[in-house]
């Protein structure tokens, strides 16, 4: 979604909404503009026209279908050990300084590089 334009958007998720089945679930799964690197993943792509948060996600999707939920996802998997621990205690000194300079902050997805809108009809 964050490839339409911002005034198409709730036709665009009217219309997924009228090719489901009462009880359908609607997924939509965009870019995460709370994520730590947000500002690379909205401009690295020329042909992005807006960004999401749980926020604005929960927004649109409110107007269109009845039951929202917002899901954080971090699609960066991988298996190689370094990896991983480079990643833990980045994100462990991170979430230190986040609690300690607000402490509401750390409730933000801020590790999911996209977030899941699930919608039912």
């Amino acid at each position: 979604m964050e490839h339409i334009p911002k005034g198409e958007v709730l036709p665009f998720l009217d219309q997924i909404k009228q090719g489901l089945r009462v009880g359908g679930l609607a997924i939509v799964d965009v870019p995460n503009m709370d994520w730590i690197f947000a500002p690379h993943e909205r401009y690295m792509d020329f042909t992005h026209e807006v960004g999401f948060t749980k926020e604005s996600l929960r927004q649109v999707m409110n107007n269109c279908f009845s039951d929202v939920s917002i899901v954080p996802s971090d699609h960066v998997l991988s298996n190689n050990p370094l990896t991983i621990i480079k990643r833990f205690v980045g994100r462990t000194i991170l979430n230190t300084l986040l609690v300690w300079s607000e402490p509401d902050g750390i409730g933000n997805p801020l590790w999911a590089r996209s977030i899941i809108g699930l919608g039912y009809k």
